[in-house]
């Protein structure tokens, strides 16, 4: 049985509203590019810095979930390029040693069988919020 989300009537910032009732609490292109533009990793030798990651594309993400025999199940939009590029910037070559596991990954969150619909967008969010960052929900319409 789906529930509603405790926040279904709460009031939301400019244009989420609209954006939330085209994709709902799933990435289109146009957000996963600003999800994306907010993603940082540790610089190498230099634990207190950080730097933008070169994100990753749909198509860089397609190509190596097939390179590896990978298939998603419950992928939604571009939800899959947003949680490949949130491994990208906070455990590749940590926990996350490489690409294939960078893609097993991938499938944990997408296909994460109790986690409610939306969740990874509503991670993203709520780090938005918790670091005082406003989204531009128009610029991802």
């Amino acid at each position: 049985m789906k529930r509603l989300p405790l926040d279904t009537y709460d009031k939301y910032p400019r244009n989420m509203r609209e954006y939330l009732s085209q994709y709902g609490w799933h990435f289109s292109r146009k957000a996963s590019e600003v999800a994306a533009s907010t993603m940082y990793r540790r610089k190498e030798n230099s634990p207190g810095e950080k730097e933008k990651i070169t994100p990753y594309t749909k198509e860089d993400i397609e190509s190596m979930m097939a390179k590896y025999g990978i298939k998603l199940q419950n992928n939604v939009g571009y939800d899959h390029v947003v949680a490949a590029n949130m491994c990208k910037a906070n455990y590749l070559k940590g926990s996350v040693p490489d690409e294939h596991h960078l893609c097993m990954f991938v499938r944990e969150v997408i296909d994460d069988v109790d986690a409610g619909d939306g969740t990874l967008m509503r991670r993203w969010y709520a780090g938005m919020v918790a670091r005082g960052e406003p989204v531009d929900w128009e610029e991802m319409l």
